[in-house]
């Protein structure tokens, strides 16, 4: 049994509901939706018994590990030791200092390469047969053939690197998977996902947008939005407002 001590109160005079916690008076939202309300009070529950990432990795370390990939420069992230040899600017992999896990974080669109990969995917929905898929694959399997099997392997990816994340789980290739604001094909709609998967997504992501129309919202969680800004809304620093 956890105990959440999470609750929802209307604003007086207002149109407009606050999430705060009863014993630390802590406000997480000082005026929302009920909507945004009822889900942000889902998210706490979700975060509080571990779910997110399956149940070890902090938000904070994902977000660092998501921003590393972007980043031509190879260092260790809190508990998470690069690994130099492996790494590159496209892949960062991390071992834990801990318990020996291997994290291995993708990096999203970048450059025109990506971006190529990307107006194809538009049209054919098609990811394992893109240039750039298939390196990544690469990587992923000589991570694999230094660590073996018998330490979890857990994917990170944000955006395009998200397919990357999706397919890699599919082949088998990964324990785990956690995708931040992961597009979708409409001819993805009712695909059943991996069953390891976590997606992450802003409310107003315009690229994982189609997610309201999947059946399939095991491992889901949706973040409310807090802008109107597109860009805002698609970036991996929306796990900060968890």
């Amino acid at each position: 049994y956890i105990h959440m001590p999470y609750k929802i109160r209307k604003i007086r005079n207002k149109g407009l509901y606050k999430v705060y916690n009863t014993e630390t008076n802590k406000i997480y939202s000082k005026g929302t939706t009920k909507e945004n309300a009822i889900k942000q009070k889902k998210l706490l529950y979700l975060l509080e018994q571990n779910k997110l990432t399956g149940g070890k990795m902090p938000v904070k370390d994902i977000k660092k590990i998501i921003e590393a990939s972007y980043d031509k420069k190879e260092y260790d992230i809190n508990n998470y030791d690069i690994d130099e040899d492996l790494s590159d600017d496209r892949v960062k992999v991390y071992k834990n200092k801990d318990n020996g896990e291997i994290i291995i974080s993708h990096r999203g669109s970048q450059n025109a390469r990506d971006w190529l990969d990307n107006a194809k995917f538009l049209l054919t929905s098609d990811v394992k047969n893109s240039s750039t898929y298939k390196y990544h694959k690469k990587k992923q399997q000589e991570a694999i053939n230094k660590y073996g099997r018998d330490q979890k392997i857990t994917t990170i990816g944000h955006s395009r690197a998200g397919l990357y994340t999706d397919q890699l789980l599919r082949e088998g290739l990964t324990d785990e998977g956690i995708a931040v604001n992961r597009p979708l094909h409409v001819r993805d709609v009712i695909k059943k996902k991996p069953r390891n998967l976590y997606d992450v997504r802003s409310k107003n992501d315009p690229v994982s947008l189609l997610y309201g129309l999947k059946r399939d919202k095991t491992n889901d969680l949706v973040i409310p939005s807090t802008t109107t800004n597109i860009l805002n809304e698609h970036s991996y620093n929306i796990l900060e407002r968890i």
